[in-house]
This record gives structure tokens, sequence and C-alpha cells, in this order.
């Protein structure tokens, strides 16, 4: 729980870091929030697209501190430690199915690039490679997170009479 917890707000925070630095590179500032901005690809993204990370960061800042404080607790055996150990692990789950399955509609949804005349056809090939490869190495790393959480939940359910000695 303490490592998953510790790597959770690391990532929580890098997120965040990437997420405004891209947004302002995006904005040429944070001043242009107001009606959106051109992406360059004929879109908007605008202030929802700051809130939306904001909110999708402090869920994530959330689950790390219920992951460390559950895992400090569980260090020291209190029993309602293991309570909170369980409902942040199937949190976690929950949002770790969500993300998987956010990440396959975003790459199902991703532009045709060869659409556009300016982009060369052997760069769209190797994005939509790049991508492919992304993806599979982060569903096969979300599948071995998720068979860890899978472990501390079934641990957490079957380690009642630990928790309960003085």
């Amino acid at each position: 729980m303490l490592v998953f917890g510790t790597l959770s707000a690391l990532a929580s925070a890098f997120t965040l870091l990437w997420s405004l630095l891209f947004l302002a590179r995006m904005g040429g500032g944070f001043g242009r929030f107001r009606d959106g901005f051109d992406d360059g690809f004929g879109g908007g993204i605008g202030f929802a697209s700051l809130l939306f990370v904001a909110l999708a960061v402090g869920l994530s800042v959330a689950v790390a501190g219920g992951h460390l404080a559950a895992g400090w607790g569980i260090l020291q055996r209190l029993p309602w430690a293991r309570i909170l150990g369980m409902v942040v692990s199937a949190a976690a789950l929950v949002l770790l199915v969500l993300g998987v399955l956010g990440t396959l509609v975003w790459v199902a949804a991703f532009p045709d690039l060869r659409e556009i005349d300016r982009i060369p056809e052997w760069w769209t090939n190797w994005i939509r490679s790049l991508m492919t490869a992304a993806v599979g190495f982060g569903v096969l790393v979300s599948l071995a997170v998720g068979a860890a959480y899978g472990f501390v939940l079934v641990v957490l359910a079957r380690a009642d009479e630990v928790f309960d000695r003085p």
C-alpha cells in the first residue's frame, strides 16, 4: 500500500505538471481559457479540459493519500486500516479498469492523420505503430497492477484475525 501510494502521488504530480505545461504551450498562456483556443487540428481545448485534468489529479491524490494512510495503519495493525485498504484497493481497481477503457476509446477515436495533406504517410504509420505499442504495454502493466491489487484485496479480506490483536 505504501509503494502504491507513493507511486500514485508521484504519477499525480507528474500528470498535473505535464498537463499544465501542455495546456499552457497549446494556448500560449493560462489567460486564454475563456473561449478555448485552436489546437492545430481545428478543434478547441478550453477551460473544461483544464478542469477535467484538475479533477482527475485530485481523485488520484485522494487515492494516493488513502493508500499511504492504509499502508501506515496496516503496518501498525490497526483495524480501520484493513477496511480502508480494501476500500482504496477496490477503488483503485475500478479506476484502473476505467483508465484502460478510456485509453482504448481514445485510440479508437484518434483522428486519421492520413486525411491531413501536410503530414507524410510514413509519419502517420509511425505514430499509429507507436500508439499501438504504447497501448499494448499499458494494458500489460495495468494487468500486472490489477493482479497486485487483487492480491492485496484477498490478503486483507482473509486477515481479519491479525488486525483484532492489540
